[in-house]
């Protein structure tokens, strides 16, 4: 007999991602009955405000290829046609 991932591992992925869906609504659904510590939400907390005084850490394809000195025109009819 094989073990539960073994059988999901068998699933097509669309029925994995609905199982995932199911599985991540059971969850919210029962988060409402879960309790942190005083300690685990001030630590929430405290990342939390790191993270909101951080810089964005994402950089968009506009920003990377002027940073490379690259037309994006250019690099993208090129990947266009390598594509075709």
């Amino acid at each position: 007999m094989g073990t539960l991932l073994d059988e999901i591992k068998q699933l097509n992925i669309a029925d994995r991602i609905e199982l995932i869906e199911s599985l991540s609504n059971c969850i919210a659904n029962r988060s409402s009955n879960f309790s942190i510590t005083d300690a685990q939400r001030a630590e929430f907390d405290r990342r939390l405000a790191r993270r909101a005084s951080e810089k964005p850490h994402s950089v968009t394809l506009t920003q990377i290829t002027q940073k490379l000195g690259v037309n994006i025109g250019i690099l993208w009819s090129s990947l266009n046609q390598t594509q075709n």
